[in-house]
């Protein structure tokens, strides 16, 4: 929602509330510029969305951290910080040997409290049904009643025993239906339309979960993740000309597929508007991570970097690239930092200046642009909020219509079209190794929809709404992803820590 009106109200020192209960939604890939779209042209007329836009609070838009993507945007709304002191830098990360697995960042550990520690801390009882680095594997990723998303997301049993959250969700609703699978539509064992509707029917499988919480009173918080709208925004954003698929079927493919991702919108829309007239005397607070942005191509950067004569694999491997769809971070192998490092410490500084040096001469073969927007390192990092132990010596984020993988396959361009189609990768592969490539693709990685821009595209930037009895009616200024945590502490009458960098976005009444 971006307009020229921007309400500032909320300070650090304004009393604390009264105690509220409240639900924190976060719909994976919500883009302010889409539902902006979506509410303007009727097409959610009479909806949630609609109705919180009217009568409760919505940001102009809200700002993700550097690393648009979702382990890292709910690191930061969770714990009100950036990742430069939350300590979770990508969707991977690597261990102690660059060489060896990745961890991923949904299950790293934070290096401060999230949200249900300090809600909990406080005496607040909270419910977690899916909530990204809510894991339940340690005190520390654990609410009061916790369903990970990696239960829910699969078809099977949730497990649990007598009364708990997982046995409650089950005995009313059966088994998960699990979340849908991106490959069995990229390798084209289920069609289009099934896809769409196995994001419809986890979507609403979630959705009622919480429903059967909003009839009961014996919580606080409620923290919800549903993914329909990035599942979808990924694999049928074609809006840019220079995509493989933009002009198949004469145009209709482009109009079906930008049916599919409104259709999320309108089941997202219905799944909220059910929750609050079951329960209007709660308040709802409703974000999403980031955006997304229509991506033509992909960049191999450890193939670019090979080809600049670092060394990318093996033992004796000086870097790497991971990536974390339109941005990464490139570690160098140092003796200091890693188990099996091979570069000396005075060495690594002139390693960085080769990596920066040959991500900077990466160009767009139509027009000679330079595919990397930014790079940065050193004390760089720190004006990004990425400076961290875990984060990479250089960051790179790509202009809008790239995309960065971090596989290396010397036998395929370090350049590729980006599609998860299976009639269009047939047709625009240039070797049996570049179609293999392709069909290995994930959803953040080879996809028509990218995110993990570095902020500053419209189409990157998230949402923020809220309604309640106590939520109040105003737009407000364009949100930092910081400013979640303590919005939803003030409203739950909860001090907001000092290790905290955002602040409330409203008073709540």
């Amino acid at each position: 929602m971006r307009r020229s009106i921007l309400l500032l109200l909320v300070f650090v020192a304004t009393p604390l509330a009264a105690a509220q209960r409240v639900v924190l939604l976060s719909i994976d890939g919500g883009s302010d510029v889409v539902l902006d779209r979506l509410l303007a042209s009727g097409a959610l007329k009479g909806g949630a969305f609609e109705r919180m836009a009217r009568h409760g609070f919505a940001a102009a838009s809200m700002t993700p951290a550097a690393v648009s993507s979702t382990p890292v945007s709910h690191a930061t709304m969770f714990s009100g910080t950036w990742p430069g002191r939350h300590g979770i830098a990508g969707v991977n990360m690597p261990g102690e040997d660059l060489g060896g697995d990745l961890r991923n960042g949904f299950a790293a550990p934070a290096a401060v409290d999230r949200l249900w520690t300090v809600a909990q801390q406080a005496g607040k009882r909270v419910v977690c049904i899916a909530a990204p680095g809510a894991e339940a594997t340690s005190p520390a990723t654990t609410c009061s009643e916790t369903i990970p998303f990696n239960t829910i997301s699969r078809a099977q049993s949730l497990g649990g025993s007598g009364a708990d959250l997982a046995s409650r969700t089950e005995q009313a609703l059966g088994p998960s239906p699990g979340a849908a699978s991106g490959p069995l539509a990229t390798t084209g064992q289920i069609n289009e339309e099934e896809y769409v509707a196995r994001e419809e029917r986890f979507a609403e499988y979630v959705g009622n979960a919480v429903k059967l919480e909003l009839a009961r009173g014996d919580w606080d918080l409620l923290l919800v993740y549903v993914p329909i709208i990035d599942g979808l925004g990924h694999r049928y954003l074609l809006d840019d000309p220079r995509q493989a698929e933009y002009g198949d079927e004469s145009g209709a493919r482009r109009k079906r597929f930008a049916d599919f991702i409104a259709r999320g919108y309108r089941k997202m829309d219905a799944i909220l508007g059910s929750w609050l007239a079951a329960s209007p005397d709660t308040n709802f607070i409703v974000v999403s991570d980031h955006g997304m942005v229509p991506t033509h191509s992909v960049v191999l950067l450890n193939n670019a970097l090979a080809a600049a004569g670092l060394r990318v694999s093996g033992a004796d491997a000086e870097v790497r690239a991971i990536s974390s769809g339109a941005s990464a971070q490139v570690y160098v192998n140092s003796k200091r930092r890693f188990a099996h490092g091979i570069v000396a410490d005075a060495d690594v500084p002139g390693v960085v200046a080769r990596i920066t040096g040959a991500l900077r001469e990466l160009r767009d073969p139509l027009n000679g642009r330079r595919i990397i927007q930014t790079l940065a390192s050193g004390s760089q990092l720190a004006a990004l909020h990425l400076a961290s132990a875990n984060a990479g010596d250089v960051y790179a984020s790509a202009a809008p219509g790239w995309g960065f993988t971090g596989r290396f396959d010397p036998n395929v361009p370090t350049v590729v079209p980006s599609t998860l189609s299976p009639d269009a990768r047939a047709r625009v592969s240039r070797s049996p190794a570049e179609r293999q490539f392709l069909e290995k693709g994930n959803h953040n990685e080879l996809s028509a929809g990218v995110h993990g821009h570095r902020p500053g595209d419209p189409r990157s930037q998230a949402i923020f709404y809220a309604i309640g009895p106590a939520v109040p009616r105003a737009k407000g200024r364009v949100a930092a992803m910081v400013d979640v945590a303590p919005t939803v502490l003030r409203a739950l009458g909860v001090p907001v820590p000092s290790f905290m960098e955002g602040r409330p976005l409203f008073v709540a009444r």
